[in-house]
């Protein structure tokens, strides 16, 4: 006889297919994030914009890394899954122990 197949419960099939689109979501945002703070610093240092723009150019400079910063928030709610998540795991190992 074979063994039959074991199904996780509905409750945990649920959350994960609904956190792995949050954390797509989280991921690309703060990948967008940190994008635009590299531009511009990229902005600021290399092509030294506002030196060659003015106080547009400083607006422009400041704006990128502004939102750049507000964007790269998603990391410290990412971070803090991946250690609760870990944390779960090493609580489960010690508890079969």
């Amino acid at each position: 006889m074979t063994n039959p197949p074991i199904v996780p419960p509905a409750e945990a099939t649920t959350q994960t297919t609904v956190a792995a689109p949050r954390l797509w979501w989280l991921k690309l945002v703060m990948l967008l994030g940190l994008a635009l703070i590299i531009i511009g610093h990229y902005l600021w240092i290399g092509l030294k914009l506002p030196q060659t723009m003015g106080v547009p150019g400083m607006i422009l400079v400041a704006a990128l890394c502004a939102i750049g910063l507000i964007l790269s928030l998603p990391t410290k709610i990412y971070l803090t899954l991946l250690l609760m998540e870990h944390e779960h795991k090493v609580k489960e190992a010690l508890n079969k122990k």
